[in-house]
């Protein structure tokens, strides 16, 4: 099983659980940041540590500097990222693939290992 670790703003928390929850649906075991986190941002590194890949729920398009260290950080290590719109940061936005939470499944579950 596939393991993808949802990030985003905590302004949307409520639309990343509910992206949280259709991946679950779908066959990926998933991991999500929580406010309060006492861990803070090395729970987030954590995470990206143990997860296969990044999913960024970003309904309005926008990312904020957590969310973009989490990206920097699973690119980093190698990790595919996947982001709900078009990242408009042109450093990153080339390095992050489009797709919508229904359409992960098919798109990651189904690559060979």
């Amino acid at each position: 099983m596939k393991t993808v670790y949802v990030v985003g703003s905590f302004r949307d928390l409520e639309t990343s659980r509910e992206v949280a929850k259709q991946l679950g649906v779908v066959g990926f075991e998933v991991l999500m940041s929580q406010p309060g986190d006492p861990r803070g941002i090395d729970g987030c590194l954590d995470r990206v540590e143990r997860c296969d890949l990044v999913y960024v729920s970003n309904p309005r398009g926008e990312i904020g500097r957590s969310v973009s260290l989490d990206i920097g950080y699973a690119l980093g290590r190698g990790k595919p990222v996947f982001a709900a719109r078009a990242i408009e940061d042109p450093p990153i936005g080339h390095r992050v693939e489009v797709a919508q939470a229904h359409e992960l499944a098919g798109r990651v579950l189904a690559r060979p290992a």
